[in-house]
């Protein structure tokens, strides 16, 4: 029986002990490559294109941003395209507009939440969902307590109690460990 792992790894047919471990018996290629190795791979003819374009070969952070901006813009461009729209073309788009289904935060948001990567922005938009629902959960529970807010005929401690949630969710929200889009 053998005693070590190496040993069994030899026995069963491969010649080194130290061949990666993430090998099967047979296979000459890991599933996995090591860390600090890399592989060449080409990201599709379109964005080379774009690559060369803007000087990837020279400073490839550069092109990397610049094409981050252009995809960004294109975008931006397209969902103000119903702002831009005269009235009354697209009932559809009116009835949306006019009750504010769409707005220009619709823009801002996508601003906001844009990334490098699909994942990146993905994490983003969750991140921002979290805070829109602390803050709104915050808002409702101060809303139950005092349906009428500060009047000039409520009680003087509304507004002292009100004043320090304020300060307390604030303090809480920056000393917690959010990412940025949750805080802001």
């Amino acid at each position: 029986m053998p005693s070590t792992t190496e040993e069994s790894i030899r026995l069963l047919g491969n010649e080194s002990p130290k061949q990666s471990r993430d090998i099967e018996i047979g296979d000459t290629n890991p599933l996995l490559l090591k860390v600090g190795a890399s592989v060449e791979k080409s990201q599709g003819r379109c964005r080379d294109a774009v690559a060369k374009a803007l000087l990837g070969g020279r400073n490839p952070q550069f092109a990397s941003d610049a094409e981050l901006a252009l995809r960004a813009s294109f975008f931006v461009v397209v969902l103000g395209l119903p702002f831009l729209i005269p009235r009354d073309e697209w009932p559809t788009l009116d009835f949306v507009m006019k009750n504010g289904m769409y707005t220009v935060s619709v823009v801002t948001f996508f601003i906001y939440n844009l990334y490098k990567t699909t994942g990146e922005t993905i994490m983003n938009v969750t991140c921002g969902f979290r805070g829109t629902l602390l803050a709104v959960s915050n808002m409702w529970m101060m809303y139950f307590f005092f349906p009428d807010g500060v009047t000039e005929t409520s009680h003087g401690c509304v507004f002292w109690i009100g004043l320090a949630n304020g300060i307390v969710f604030i303090t809480m929200m920056l000393s917690l460990n959010f990412q940025i889009s949750t805080v802001i």
